[in-house]
């Protein structure tokens, strides 16, 4: 049980301590005491997990008693209400741990709403026990790593703690959260079923699972007992819900591990043991990744284990294994006190079948792709034979009206024409892998390649890379072709970039005439405007690809502006 000291003399404030330690769903067992002498004697002889003080460091003893309390091993944390700030002595002897938190407690509104903060939160991550500090490391660092929705509540169906995935399902933020319910969220009929299974959780300490549906998809949802690590004790229940697309089976081919900086085996999941064909975890932990695995695998693991230790970021990769395919997540565990990385889980999943389909689909796709080849040339062969013997009819041609229809037959086989063109760029969108590539190479080529007399491109995009479907050179050819031959009488053509919040934008904008409101969204579509009207329409398709936006937002009569949209991840400029 969790012991705390409460010195202090003021008997409204020792209630009001109780209180919060209450709110906090907690067993504690708090001691109180007016003399400063027995509680010397009583922080000497208890370990307490808080300590609370009316009274000031000079009046308990001074430096010299927090000195002789830390060579004691004592490292429990001080919360001093003094009514004084933090003062230079206390400065020199609270250099070392534990921590000291000083309040000035004139104001006593603000004083209860600083330690309804900072108590629980003490509570939640004081401990004495290293291990169980790396424990709940690692629980966190897995957890956080899952692609499922997970949470905690406790047995009266309060919030406990949630994953970023589940807050990302849900759209809510974990600050919404705290100290609420589960039947603040959820229908009576939702807290109905969900209650009864926590019940029976507490009750029998088994594990339930349940398939629902909500917004049309189907989850199963698993209640897990958290037990106390000392007695045992159910003190909360983990829920996790995934979605599943068949309501008879659920997706649980996850393997999960946990090494140290040196690629020593910490701990193993008993999926990872069955692929392994093991049966006894004692048999990986403390020995070394290269024991199970070749020189060249072992070189690409202990590279990705060693950068998450040297960035604390999340990694991915993917990974073949005879003729299976996996993805992999290198997650840090950081020690709760310190935030350092002691560890790195490694969670694997396969995705075989994925692949499988992936390769199908390529497969067909190329099959298609080489009928649409052929049929095109013969089509395109065809078209050049028909616009021959149009402008050999028009050029004998002695009737004016017969002049007439023949020029709009040839116009309307040129669009044919070039329609046909346009459906061998259209269908190579998102044939190839996207890459990074360099803008103002790719300005400085397509501007090359057209021919813009009087007409200065500026290019101002410094060393600004894309992360986008390798059809983007056809982007920028697209966009500076479309200013010069639509623009009217332009002079300049400006390509530059700029900051936002959560990415970056990328202008291109010119000094001609400009697009009137009320085409400004429908240039975009396919078969609108001159010619073919498909320029901007691929436009918009090559950069949706990797999430990238275009809109124009240029004011008409100064000029066309096209912005593309560029969100974090998908730029950089180094």
């Amino acid at each position: 049980m969790k012991k705390i000291l409460i010195l202090c003399k003021n008997p409204e404030l020792q209630n009001i301590i109780e209180k919060i330690i209450k709110r906090t769903g907690e067993i504690i067992e708090p001691h109180y005491c007016t003399s400063i002498e027995k509680a010397r004697q009583r922080i000497f002889q208890e370990d307490y997990w808080l300590i609370i003080s009316g009274f000031t460091i000079s009046e308990i003893g001074g430096p010299g008693f927090i000195k002789e309390l830390q060579d004691s091993g004592k490292n429990v944390p001080f919360i001093f209400l003094t009514g004084l700030e933090k003062r230079e002595t206390d400065v020199d002897g609270t250099q070392a741990d534990p921590e000291y938190i000083f309040i000035n407690d004139k104001n006593p509104t603000e004083t209860v709403e600083i330690l309804e903060k900072i108590i629980p939160e003490i509570l939640m991550h004081k401990d004495k026990n290293p291990e169980k500090h790396l424990n709940e490391a690692r629980y966190k660092s897995l957890v956080e790593s899952m692609d499922d929705s997970i949470y905690m509540v406790d047995r009266e169906c309060r919030y406990l703690f949630m994953n970023k995935k589940h807050l990302e399902r849900i759209g809510r933020s974990a600050e919404l959260f705290k100290a609420r319910s589960y039947n603040d969220f959820h229908t009576d009929e939702e807290t109905g079923n969900f209650s009864g299974n926590i019940r029976r959780l507490f009750s029998t300490g088994e594990n339930i699972e349940e398939k629902y549906e909500k917004n049309g998809k189907k989850y199963l949802r698993t209640f897990t007992p958290v037990r106390d690590i000392n007695d045992e004790r159910i003190i909360a229940a983990s829920i996790t819900s995934g979605e599943t697309d068949d309501a008879d089976t659920f997706e649980k081919d996850i393997s999960s591990y946990i090494v140290d900086g040196n690629c020593r085996y910490l701990s193993i999941n008993r999926h990872h043991m069955e692929i392994l064909g093991i049966n006894c975890e004692d048999l990986f932990i403390g020995r070394n990744y290269e024991e199970f695995h070749p020189e060249g695998k072992t070189e690409k693991f202990s590279s990705m284990v060693g950068e998450v230790f040297n960035t604390g970021e999340t990694l991915r990769d993917e990974y073949e294994s005879g003729k299976s395919h996996f993805t992999r997540r290198f997650c840090p565990v950081k020690d709760i006190l310190t935030s350092e990385v002691v560890a790195v889980t490694i969670v694997s999943t396969n995705i075989t079948e994925q692949k499988l389909t992936e390769k199908s689909l390529i497969e067909a796709n190329k099959k298609l792709n080489l009928l649409n080849s052929i049929t095109r040339h013969d089509i395109l062969n065809q078209m050049t034979v028909l616009l021959g013997y149009l402008d050999l009819s028009a050029a004998g041609c002695q009737d004016e009206t017969q002049k007439v229809y023949l020029e709009k037959q040839k116009k309307a086989a040129d669009t044919i024409y070039h329609q046909i063109l346009f459906t061998r760029d259209y269908q190579d969108i998102g044939v190839s892998t996207p890459a990074w590539q360099d803008v103002s190479a790719l300005i400085d080529r397509t501007s090359g390649m057209l021919r813009h007399d009087n007409i200065e491109i500026k290019n101002r995009c410094g060393d600004l890379k894309i992360f986008a479907d390798p059809l983007l050179e056809k982007v920028f050819y697209n966009l500076t072709d479309n200013a010069i031959r639509h623009g009217g009488s332009i002079s300049k053509i400006t390509f530059c970039s700029e900051k936002i919040p959560h990415g970056i934008k990328l202008n291109c904008e010119d000094d001609g005439r400009g697009i009137p409101d009320e085409h400004k969204e429908r240039i975009f579509r396919q078969g609108f405007g001159k010619n073919t009207g498909l320029g901007l329409f691929l436009i918009r398709e090559i950069l949706s690809i990797t999430g990238l936006e275009i809109h124009e937002t240029g004011c008409y009569g100064k000029g066309a502006k096209f912005e593309i949209t560029i969100p974090d991840m998908m730029y950089s400029e180094c």
